[in-house]
């Protein structure tokens, strides 16, 4: 049996080898590194992303109770937001104000009595025409105007559906000579609609929206 070699081995090429090992070692160390980083950053910009749409999420909706110059609830609901405005509906509650003064206001002067009465026929419909025709029959606002004068200021225009609001105001009344004599509160439940295609030239400085009176019932509240 022949006696065994010992093998030779180069200490040059083992130190290369060793070497070799150790930079294949760091690098897969930063490789995995890197990945971890990358993880991480990841998953903090999708929890700073989650964070800001939470934080632009409503939390807390403020309700608010809105009362007319007498105390009065008129009505009671969320605060409304800037970025959801409706012209529309802040259209609507001015016209019918301006339906209110001048269908219940009596002045001395007969030329603005008679142009208020016009502007109020001139968005009346329907069962409105009617409710106003039996209403000025029993209460004559030229010849009431001969004994008194009746000033009109709208307290709240308050939204009961898509086409029905409650107005409430109060009349100042007061003799020719000016002095008051009482002052008296109404409300009113009037329904709309709204048709721009019935305006015409002759009517457009009157009721330029087309927002219509159909119906009207108004009463004393105190």
């Amino acid at each position: 049996m022949l006696p065994a070699v010992p093998v030779q081995t180069n200490p040059y090429l083992t130190g290369r080898h060793i070497s070799d090992d150790r930079y294949a070692e760091v690098a897969h160390s930063r490789r995995q590194w890197q990945y971890v980083s990358g993880t991480t950053l990841l998953l903090a910009g999708l929890s700073l992303t989650g964070n800001l749409y939470q934080m632009r999420q409503v939390k807390v909706v403020p309700y608010v109770i809105q009362t007319d110059v007498t105390g009065q609830v008129v009505t009671v609901g969320p605060l409304a937001r800037d970025d959801d405005p409706q012209p529309e509906d802040r259209v609507i509650r001015a016209h019918l104000a301006a339906f209110i003064r001048n269908s219940r206001t009596v002045t001395a002067d007969r030329v603005l009595l008679k142009r208020s009465l016009q502007w109020t026929y001139a968005i009346a419909r329907g069962k409105a025409v009617t409710y106003l025709n039996d209403f000025y029959h029993s209460n004559d606002p030229f010849h009431r105007a001969t004994t008194e004068t009746v000033a009109v200021t709208v307290l709240s225009v308050v939204t009961l559906s898509e086409t029905s609001w409650q107005v409430r105001w109060k009349e100042e009344i007061r003799n020719p000579q000016g002095l008051k004599l009482r002052d008296e509160i109404y409300e009113a439940r009037v329904t709309t609609t709204i048709k721009p295609d019935e305006v015409t030239v002759d009517t457009i400085w009157l009721n330029p929206q087309g927002i219509f009176v159909t119906d009207v019932d108004w009463t004393r509240s105190a």
